[in-house]
């Protein structure tokens, strides 16, 4: 599960300063994932996501971001205001954290332009302070989801608010602590149900702990409900994000058949999310799926030259891959070098140094193998000149091992 964490795009993670209308200083700290496309101009939902004990804004980000980039969504997930020396962390604090939660909701709409009222979901301690602030003020906080949590104590003059908010109640049913939660949920469910409808959704299987199923099926639940989102949408027709995960696990298995399967379908779902198309064309290279690498190749290449959050680690392979598939296959390489300079002369300008400056090293090896030293000779000095323009503490220049090439072509 270890790519979840490897997916942000657009995160801005900020310790700012803002001020209550008395004029007292408040400080935020937050992660903030903004979707793909933003412009300032353009109208964005919001959504505010409050992590649980040991979280903070950054482990609530990473699961729910692959989603919310691509709902017109900005997703803003603060730490707690309350410090918690002994997690070395922060928390919540119910009471004493309703006006801080009320002030940093003013603080990002003054930031950015957000459309209607604000979607709030808590997860764990987060979801008891996410319900009895919802619960508080419900003219503020209109549409709620309580991941795994809900259980404080909440004044019952407050019960009856529940039938002015969308809920949802949703949790896992394995482990003890999934639980004992579930069980306090339930009778949480108990006491606001005769004021309201409230969904509630149980994952079988699924222990305390957020993950893209949670994030998924709370979505998909909040666009069920909201006017913004058509059943077309392409959450309505499945998880992309369970696909790709299904495929990065049989990729580490060395299964590329079936990876390429379920990067497919993930592309199905969502056509534009660079880590799938970019595992989609890895797999048709190493599967023989010539037409599907091409068409994808330079997709991905662009996407993640738009998208700097993304990981290039994963990508450093691939380069490889394409110079050992060619290198004995005469008339594929012939095909592949005219197709790589052709794209490279009309559209180098919409690419990153670092995959400018790999694709002339690949070149370079591939006009050899073909025994075409002069094009050999002119692609590794163009590789060369955009290593040496990259700077020396980026993280491609790590990723790439740029100083060992270098250092190889200086010694040619």
């Amino acid at each position: 599960m270890k790519f979840i964490v490897l997916i942000l795009t657009f995160l801005i993670s900020t310790s700012l300063f803002s001020q209550t209308p008395e004029g007292k200083e408040i400080l935020f700290e937050d992660t903030v994932v903004l979707p793909v496309n933003f412009h300032p101009s353009k109208k964005y939902i919001l959504t505010i996501c409050l992590h649980g004990l040991f979280g903070s804004g950054k482990s609530m980000a990473k699961d729910f971001s692959p989603y919310t980039q691509y709902m017109n969504m900005i997703l803003a997930c603060p730490n707690g205001n309350i410090p918690d020396p002994n997690r070395n962390a922060t928390k919540w604090g119910n009471e004493d954290s309703v006006e801080y939660l009320q002030m940093y909701l003013t603080y990002i709409k003054s930031k950015y332009n957000i459309l209607g009222d604000p979607f709030l979901i808590g997860f764990s301690q987060g979801a008891n302070q996410a319900l009895y602030t919802a619960l508080r003020d419900p003219t503020l906080w209109k549409t709620v989801a309580i991941l795994s949590g809900g259980y404080s104590d909440i004044p019952k003059e407050n019960y009856p608010n529940a039938s002015l908010i969308k809920l949802l109640f949703i949790s896992g049913d394995t482990g003890s602590g999934e639980i004992y939660t579930l069980k306090r949920m339930n009778e949480r469910l108990e006491l606001l149900s005769p004021y309201s409808k409230i969904l509630q959704i149980i994952l079988n299987g699924h222990t305390h702990e957020t993950s893209t199923k949670f994030a998924y099926s709370i979505l998909r639940w909040y666009a069920s409900q909201s006017k913004n989102f058509k059943k077309s949408f392409w959450i309505f027709k499945g998880d992309f994000m369970k696909e790709y995960l299904q495929g990065e696990d049989e990729f580490l298995n060395l299964n590329y058949e079936l990876a390429y399967s379920f990067f497919k379908n993930s592309l199905k779902l969502n056509p534009v999310y660079p880590p799938s198309v970019f595992r989609f064309a890895h797999t048709s290279l190493l599967t023989g799926k010539t037409k599907d690498f091409k068409n994808n190749f330079f997709t991905f290449l662009e996407l993640y030259s738009k998208n700097h959050e993304l990981p290039r680690e994963p990508l450093v392979r691939i380069f490889e891959d394409i110079r050992t598939t060619l290198r004995n296959d005469r008339s594929l390489r012939d095909h592949f070098i005219s197709y790589f300079e052709t794209y490279l002369n009309e559209n180098e300008s919409n690419l990153d140094t670092i995959f400018v400056a790999e694709l002339n090293y690949l070149l370079s090896h591939l006009h050899r193998y073909s025994a075409q030293f002069d094009e050999s000779n002119q692609r590794v000095d163009n590789a060369l000149l955009l290593y040496q323009s990259m700077s020396k503490k980026s993280q491609d220049f790590k990723d790439f091992e740029v100083q060992k090439k270098i250092e190889i072509i200086e010694n040619l």
